[in-house]
């Protein structure tokens, strides 16, 4: 059976003060989905970033989920291993690993007043909890490390490599 998976999101990303269509970004995805078995999906497709270093990357690879409550997703760019630790017949907690290739480009203005395009990428290793419901509704913690940080501008003035850190995310669906 074929599944597919279309997403656009329209984003403003700025410094508050560029507004110009250097700030505008679409992000998106198309992506095929083919479960070869009850344990076993293929994935492949187009994750489009916007950004002005990378603007597309292919996304591929398989999803395992060989018990109830193991899943592995090893797919590229964001792999994740999830464990879940409860479930009930409302809800279920599940605990992950994933990394991710993190960053954007953003429409600033610089202290000269001239429009200019920066653009932020990392690497990032995460630890997640995320709780489920049975209604759909979910929310996330997430905690992790950052490495391999840059900051580059398109007017090739400036730029900086930055050290590692860490991060801490909250978020959730309704």
């Amino acid at each position: 059976a074929w599944l597919f998976n279309l997403a656009l999101t329209p984003s403003l990303f700025t410094d508050g003060d560029n507004l110009s269509g250097d700030a505008v970004r679409m992000l998106g995805r198309a992506m095929a989905y083919y479960t070869a078995s009850p344990t076993l999906q293929w994935a492949g497709g187009i994750v489009y970033l916007d950004r002005a270093d990378l603007p597309v990357l292919p996304a591929l690879g398989v999803i395992c989920t060989p018990r109830e409550d193991v899943r592995f997703e090893l797919m590229f760019p964001k792999p994740r291993l999830a464990w879940r630790q409860w479930y009930t017949p409302v809800s279920e907690q599940w605990v992950y690993v994933t990394g991710e290739l993190g960053g954007q480009s953003w429409g600033v203005v610089r202290a000269s007043g001239a429009d200019d395009i920066a653009t932020y990428r990392d690497l990032r290793f995460v630890l997640g909890l995320e709780r489920k419901q049975s209604s759909g509704q979910s929310w996330y913690v997430e905690g992790g490390y950052v490495f391999g940080r840059e900051v580059e501008y398109e007017s090739n003035i400036g730029g900086a490599d930055l050290s590692a850190t860490g991060c801490l995310r909250v978020g959730g669906a309704f």
